[in-house]
């Protein structure tokens, strides 16, 4: 009796066990990646590198507001360039993958609009509080478009 007692709780046991080792084994951390962000980007690559030069810096801060994954962009700068108006932005998240995009606009030395368009696609580490990846930057006017590109890397303040 006693040794059907054992086997019938050894097999409960392991049935235990076994019903919570079904998953993938990847654990995944609940981020929100609400509050404020810097990005860091420099360029890589430039349709015109007398005005964007490859190797140039910037660094832009901005907001997150993070429902669930998706992600509402507001207070968006990049500084030393305050003239440039932002509209509120858009993004996703579902860890570790990060997307963003922002636009904005500003007249240019000529009175001229310049519409500007930011992409940043990324990774945030488990801690949630940086990541890294690479930007796009579209800038778009009544005489053509020019395109920047680089790398980005995110820091929660």
């Amino acid at each position: 009796m006693k040794r059907k007692l054992f086997f019938v709780g050894l097999v409960l046991v392991l049935a235990m066990f076994f019903a919570g080792c079904s998953g993938t084994g990847i654990i995944t951390p609940g981020i929100n990646l609400t509050g404020y962000w810097t990005a860091v980007a420099i360029t890589t690559s430039s349709s015109d590198p007398s005005f964007w030069p490859i190797g140039g810096i910037a660094t832009a801060e901005y907001s997150i507001n993070d429902n669930n994954g998706t992600l509402t962009i507001y207070n968006f700068k990049i500084i030393n360039q305050e003239f440039i108006n932002w509209g509120v932005g858009q993004g996703t998240f579902n860890y570790p993958g990060l997307a963003i995009t922002i636009s904005g606009s500003y007249l240019n030395i000529y009175g001229y609009p310049i519409n500007i368009t930011i992409n940043f696609q990324g990774s945030i580490n488990a801690s949630g509080l940086n990541g890294s990846g690479y930007f796009t930057e579209n800038f778009s006017s009544l005489v053509g478009t020019d395109e920047v590109l680089g790398n980005v890397t995110f820091s929660k303040i």
